[in-house]
């Protein structure tokens, strides 16, 4: 068991939070008094029988309290045995999730994660459907997340603590997600305050990690469209980010096209060195929205906008893809067959008004190549045989 100073944070509301001290100062105890509390074998149990395992963790769980259980876990793990720790942590979180008694759940795990120890287990962070963390790379980043389905409110108040400390990038991250379940923080100044700082954070930008690349997604979920220029600034200082910045932009012109068009050709980091990425970008233009529509003729207008680009933009007009990887927090939006038929039918409109003066631009071929393919694509749907204007 690896002990972490965490720097505790013990200023809690009397009135919400006045039982948070005293596991912290009975965990600490128990540690003084040399008391097995979250560490330190099964008592009673031989070293063979003590071997926690995935087949008689529910029994070995189910006889215990959760504090107990959480114990027992954390003493079992061993960063030396990634595959077994993830078995083990599967096992855990479908016990943990299956407990009726939440609030003592809830009290173990907190007391876990105030006394600050942790238990490496070689996995690397990943994102599971939901935001829910797959992978966890330590028993803390486990029992948080888990303790988020638990106890909200719970994981709120130590989530802060965390983002506060700001000591471990991947924590931090699970710690956003955590305060964006709330609605009603997500949408807060407290939000984007603890957004800004995770993504500006000049250690964890020098030795990016998975988690880290991660949290982003807070960025995307609190629609700050306003604050873009951190993400310049971060492409300027750190350039081996540029790509993981451009799909980063992707994914928040999936969730708010209207918004956000209007200002990429303002961004001149984006503008100048991701060409062919923002060709991707306005391709997801939706022309039957005025606001995208607008946009869209500005992008094609431009000067600056070569035609290298646009002819990239033409070929991919209109895109419908979207990532299928799982998010903290943002969700893809899949678009029905009946709003992508509509969808190319106002596309071939649009493109029929300015053919003209694309085709002085010398986009004509690709204008006429865009064109016979949206045609395509909307007889498909008319057949029997096809489901999709894409197949």
């Amino acid at each position: 068991m690896k002990k972490v100073d965490r720097g505790l944070n013990c200023e809690f509301d009397q009135d919400t939070h006045h039982s948070k001290l005293s596991l912290i100062l009975i965990g600490l105890t128990m540690l003084v008094l040399g008391v097995p509390a979250f560490s330190g074998t099964d008592p009673g149990q031989s070293q063979t029988d003590s071997q926690l395992s995935p087949a008689n963790l529910p029994q070995r769980f189910a006889e215990r309290e959760p504090a107990e259980a959480v114990s027992l876990l954390a003493s079992a793990l061993d960063e030396n045995r990634p595959v077994d720790n993830q078995q083990l942590l599967d096992a855990a979180r479908e016990h943990f999730m299956g407990r009726t008694d939440d609030t003592a759940t809830a009290n173990a795990m907190a007391g876990y994660l105030s006394i600050g120890e942790d238990e490496p287990t070689g996995l690397t962070f990943r994102v599971g459907q939901g935001g829910r963390i797959e992978s966890p790379p330590s028993m803390r980043i486990a029992v948080l997340d888990w303790l988020s389905d638990i106890d909200g409110d719970e994981a709120l108040t130590i989530s802060r603590e965390i983002l506060e400390l700001a000591e471990d990038a991947e924590e931090a991250a699970v710690a956003l997600r955590n305060l964006g379940r709330h609605p009603e923080v997500a949408r807060s100044g407290e939000f984007l305050h603890y957004t800004l700082a995770f993504v500006s954070n000049p250690q964890w930008l020098e030795q990016p990690s998975a988690g880290f690349f991660e949290g982003f997604d807070a960025l995307a979920y609190s629609q700050a469209y306003d604050h873009l220029d951190v993400l310049v600034s971060i492409a300027k200082n750190h350039p081996n980010l540029t790509g993981f910045l451009a799909i980063l932009m992707d994914t928040m012109i999936q969730n708010d096209r209207g918004a956000v068009y209007p200002l990429l050709m303002d961004l001149p980091i984006f503008g100048n060195e991701f060409r062919s990425m923002r060709a991707v970008w306005f391709a997801r233009a939706d022309v039957r929205d005025a606001n995208q529509k607008k946009a869209l003729e500005l992008y094609l207008k431009d000067s600056s906008v070569t035609v290298e680009e646009k002819k990239r933009f033409l070929e991919l007009f209109p895109l419908f893809t979207r990532s299928t990887a799982p998010r903290l927090l943002t969700e893809d939006h899949l678009l029905s067959i009946a709003e992508m038929v509509s969808i190319d039918h106002a596309s071939i409109k649009f493109f029929e008004y300015h053919s003209a003066e694309l085709e002085r631009k010398g986009l004509g071929p690709s204008i006429q190549g865009l064109k016979e393919r949206l045609g395509v694509f909307v007889s498909r749907v008319k057949t029997k045989n096809h489901t999709s204007p894409r197949q």
